[in-house]
């Protein structure tokens, strides 16, 4: 067992600087990677003298080269990644290796930025698990070669200036004075804390990549300027070019091939305030007595017509992006409201059936084109109050429904939602989702507090259906165009990293089963409750098991070369796509436009897999886009709100402990933070030690003390996996990342 008992005082009076500490481990590893290329520790100066890196970047290999190298195995495609805390060490995630690749030179990387497709030419085995690889070729520019940062003055160089990106990913740029804006080069601290956002124009030199300066931002910490920040960092348009405006078509009357629905009791369930309404639900008791459901989806395909400019401007967006104080929609204003569910308006659809027995079985399925005349408007609250008979507000109803009438297809909604539920826990599926924290804003968009959005029944009711027909739309248009069926694939936890964590925790008594999906959950439930350490605990559990998984992604059936890999592991389905959101989804839009010609409704598509796995690859780059700047803009308003609240402290429970760091989930905002020994006050001393012997597990457990003071007694905490602590957050200095540092209890 290994023991570092140390005060703050005597790690800054050491040899190495508190603020290395973090970054140490890593260091470290980087030294033995490059030891272990280029020889033994005496050789490295030598070595190192005659393998000064280039000047200029190589060139990179011609598409020949590229397929070529694919086929003999002598290259492996990937999707590249930068550690934003190291840049110097890149990895790449491979499509079709268990082996982590690793670039650990910015030569190594030969031009190639975050998130781009490149093609990798293998150098070196480090060990099992990790390959050290440089960049041949890029496959696909993802990345927009742009960024938002500061400009100041190169030292001894009167013709070029540094751009430093706040995005550490992004490389430092020199700015030919032609680009830069009125008295800089006489007044340059004028500019000191003014944002700039620069497109990156050239990049041959490996330590100087040039820019161009497209727009001046503002003045740093304003917040207005940060708003538009959040939109240029992730190069976010929330309006459509005119010219695409003008071509939104005049819808015509409706189609006589539609099943006419418009007399049967539809309604809508959404989120309050939702201002897009995909779909709409339906339950009647036939005479056999099962009951039959139908999930009823705004027909956005009909609008949006392939090889329109209309099309292409959405296929371009790909997904609605959701930020804190606007949304910036995939569909032009015009379409999205003509095809948006609101009750008393006849609307096209496209609709799946199920017939299901008392018992929960499903004894038929079909799928039609319909037009529907919502009845109702419901909330997630208003439904549930239904279903509980304790609706205290009035609620519209039309077309001759009754509040009786919602009331009794809710109650068989939720009763056929709940036995689908139990059956699927019963097989597969694993839940890893977070409780999200929002923003409570009052009249003027001031934010007023923050709140987490826990799930209500109703939510659940109607996610279970809409995952029913997402499963049920897969088996069909893989088994009518198994080519061509754009599908939504999950792979499951990264065996190296589940392996660790299975370490970890079987050294503070939890045992997890990674076999399955299943396995999974069947292991978190024995460790979760009601109470408050079984909460704590799930939050926890679930963040340690969402961080093993790979990512969600959308793929063509016809582009993966084994189809076993085409399923989904989280929700335990064999294949899987999204059917349910095409106003704000373009892969939607697509498995809409397959279904059709399932139905005969069209000719099938003349795709070809490349063609869809393209727009698959698109819609996954712009998921991931979305998701950034939709944390960015919490980060940003959270940054600010508790700037205008401070000192904020609040309550964390302990999701990992290091030699000489935690990090904290905070159970208000649901940030996860990391706290640093070196900013503990010098009084408390700090005693780190191993809780196992395993040597991968790398498990640690840190007491603190801390001393008497005029107004505190003496007192000590134990900082474990699970245990609350107090810790109060600020806003990092020119950035809207959180700091945080540990109170004392």
């Amino acid at each position: 067992m290994t023991h570092l008992i140390v005060t703050k005082g005597e790690v800054e009076r050491s040899g190495t600087p508190s603020c290395d500490r973090k970054h140490c481990e890593l260091k470290v590893w980087v030294m033995e990677l490059e030891m272990s290329s280029t020889g033994s520790s005496e050789d490295l100066k030598e070595n190192g003298e005659r393998n000064k890196e280039p000047k200029y970047f190589p060139n990179h290999i011609s598409p020949k080269e590229v397929q070529q190298g694919l086929k003999s195995g002598q290259l492996v495609r990937g999707v590249f990644s930068v550690n934003p805390k190291f840049t110097k060490m890149c990895f790449v995630e491979s499509e079709c290796s268990q082996f982590n690749y690793v670039i650990s030179s910015l030569i190594g990387r030969n031009r190639a930025m975050d998130k781009d497709e490149v093609i990798l030419k293998k150098k070196s085995v480090l060990n099992d698990q990790k390959t050290e690889v440089e960049v041949v070729h890029i496959a696909k520019k993802v990345h927009p070669r742009s960024a938002v940062g500061y400009l100041k003055p190169l030292e001894g160089n009167k013709n070029f200036a540094l751009f430093s990106p706040r995005d550490k990913k992004v490389p430092k740029m020199h700015i030919h004075k032609s680009h830069w804006p009125a008295d800089f080069e006489t007044d340059p601290a004028r500019f000191k804390d003014i944002l700039f956002f620069v497109k990156m124009s050239k990049w041959s030199k490996v330590r100087q990549a040039l820019g161009e300066i497209v727009e001046v931002l503002g003045v740093s910490g304003n917040f207005q300027v940060e708003r538009v920040v959040v939109l240029r960092e992730f190069c976010i348009n929330p309006k459509f070019d005119k010219a695409v405006l003008a071509k939104c078509v005049q819808w015509s009357q409706m189609e006589c091939y539609r099943e006419d629905l418009r007399r049967r009791c539809v309604f809508t369930i959404d989120k309050s305030g939702t201002a897009d309404i995909d779909d709409a639900l339906s339950c009647e008791e036939l005479s056999n007595g099962n009951y039959e459901i139908s999930v009823h989806i705004s027909d956005v395909s009909y609008y949006l017509r392939e090889h329109t400019q209309v099309d292409e401007a959405v296929r371009d967006r790909a997904t609605s992006v959701y930020l804190m104080d606007q949304v910036c929609h995939m569909l032009p204003d015009e379409l999205r409201s003509e095809c948006s569910l609101f009750p008393g308006c006849n609307k096209r659809t496209f609709s799946i059936f199920w017939e299901i027995t008392p018992n929960g079985q499903i004894v038929k399925r079909r799928g039609v084109k319909t037009v529907i005349n919502s009845c109702a408007r419901l909330t997630y609250t208003q439904a549930h109050k239904l279903i509980d008979d304790a609706l205290d507000e009035p609620v519209q109803v039309l077309n001759g429904f009754t509040l009786a009438d919602l009331s009794k297809s809710l109650k068989n909604l939720h009763k056929m939602a709940s036995l689908l539920r139990n059956h699927r826990k019963l097989y597969y599926g694993v839940s890893t989702g977070h409780v999200k924290a929002s923003f409570l804003f009052d009249a003027s968009g001031e934010p007023l507090d923050i709140v987490n959005e826990d799930k209500v029944p109703t939510q659940e009711l109607v996610e279970e259906f809409m995952l029913l027909a997402n499963a049920t739309v897969a088996q069909r248009i893989y088994r009518e165009f198994p080519d061509l069926a754009l599908l939504r694939t999950h792979a499951g936890p990264i065996p190296a990293k589940m392996s660790k964590l299975r370490n970890k925790l079987a050294g503070v008594g939890i045992h997890i089963d990674a076999s399955s999906a299943k396995e999974i959950q069947k292991s978190l439930d024995k460790y979760v409750g009601d109470d408050d350490l079984g909460r704590i605990r799930e939050i926890v559990l679930k963040w340690l098991v969402h961080n093993c998984m790979k990512k969600q992604k959308y793929v063509c059936s016809g582009s993966c070369k084994e189809h076993s890999n085409l399923g989904h592991f989280g929700l335990g389905f064999p294949v899987y796509t999204h059917f349910t959101s095409p106003i704000r989804r373009y892969a939607d839009v697509m498995t809409h436009r397959l279904l059709a010609a399932c139905f005969k409704y069209t000719p099938k598509p003349e795709w070809s897999p490349a063609h869809v796995a393209n727009i698959a690859n698109n819609c996954n780059n712009k998921e991931i886009q979305a998701k950034s700047a939709q944390k960015a803009s919490f980060d940003l308003f959270l940054n600010y709100y508790i700037e205008w609240h401070r000192p904020y402290v609040q309550t964390g429970v302990v999701c990992r402990v290091k030699e000489q760091s935690f990090d904290v989930i905070v159970l208000k905002t649901r940030s996860t933070v990391r706290i640093y020994t070196n900013t503990f006050d010098d009084e408390w001393v700090w005693t780190s030690e191993r809780v196992d012997g395993n040597e991968n597990s790398r498990s640690w457990r840190m007491q603190i003390k801390f001393p008497k003071t005029i107004t505190e007694p003496e007192d000590s905490i134990v900082v474990d996996l699970f245990s609350l602590v107090r810790v109060e957050l600020a806003k990092c200095a020119r950035s809207n990342q959180l700091k945080a540092k540990l109170c004392r209890p």
